[in-house]
């Protein structure tokens, strides 16, 4: 059964975090800003309602857990998502108009999430996932998502600020979007279905505002720069499920919230913070070249 204030408080949560984001890769450049953006937030909310909405009977907690376990696969699909922003518009027709490149990349994006969605939960259904299996799907999840943002963000170190100032009306517009994508998929993940709701968590309604509204206001430049700093720092998502999996159970909710997020970012945000902010002093500057 769906329980409609754990929605409701789901999608409050990503509309904030839709705002913050956004603002966040506008203000503080692609590197730092695209880090922050992807520190877990509505992860947060979505998994404290999956365990919520779990039914007091045995079984229950491996369910649990396997669809915790298998959080990191569905950030890897996101991964793809945001690699999709950064590889796609540059290999579109040169005579297109900004819009309809961005209006492009987004159908794209979305399919690559669906499709990669769909594949995985049918194959996981034909398996018939263990615990062991889904964490293991889940490390490989995770591995192959650090690999893709280190690729990522080797293609190109440059990640530029905004500077066009965004009127309170469009944050709004934002934060509605994003609201009503993660009430949907939290509503998914409270369907019963424990493989479907750890992809349905990690629907990249953030990622996906974050793009499309920082091109909107500031251009191509801001967002593409910022998708690989934000695949990096999405792994701080599987990793808070991956830890929801044991503290969750063990120290409940009041007490497993808050550790989770504390060792999720201290384990992956600020490795990656670091890192990131090394390969940025040895880059060199973009170069400028005349029309």
């Amino acid at each position: 059964m769906i329980d409609l204030v754990h929605v409701a408080l789901a999608a409050s949560a990503a509309a904030g975090v839709a705002i913050g984001a956004t603002v966040a890769v506008e203000r503080l450049g692609g590197r730092i800003g695209g880090v922050l953006a992807t520190i877990p937030t509505t992860i947060v909310p979505a998994t404290a309602a999956i365990w919520i909405s779990m039914p007091q009977e045995a079984g229950a907690l491996e369910s649990f857990r396997i669809s915790m376990a298998l959080v990191p696969v569905g950030m890897l699909l996101c991964g793809c998502v945001l690699a999709t922003w950064r590889l796609l518009p540059q290999r579109l027709p040169r005579g297109w108009s900004d819009a309809r490149r961005m209006w492009c990349t987004l159908a794209t994006s979305v399919c690559v999430w669906a499709t990669g969605s769909a594949a995985i939960v049918a194959a996981e259904h034909a398996i018939g996932p263990t615990l062991v299996t889904a964490a293991v799907w889940g490390a490989a999840g995770w591995a192959m998502t650090l690999a893709l943002g280190v690729g990522l963000w080797r293609i190109s170190h440059h990640a530029p600020r905004g500077h066009r100032k965004v009127g309170a009306v469009a944050l709004a517009l934002r934060g509605t979007a994003s609201g009503t994508a993660i009430a949907i998929s939290t509503a998914i993940a409270q369907s019963g279905f424990p493989i479907a709701s750890g992809i349905a968590s990690t629907f990249p309604a953030i990622f996906l505002t974050t793009m499309v509204a920082t091109w909107i206001a500031q251009g191509s430049g801001v967002p593409t720069g910022a998708t690989g700093p934000m695949v990096l720092g999405s792994l701080s998502v599987g990793a808070y499920a991956a830890l929801s999996a044991v503290l969750y159970p063990e120290a409940g909710l009041a007490l497993g919230i808050p550790l989770c997020w504390v060792l999720a970012v201290i384990g992956t945000t600020v490795p990656v913070h670091l890192w990131l902010l090394r390969g940025a002093r040895h880059s060199p500057a973009p170069v400028t070249r005349a029309p």
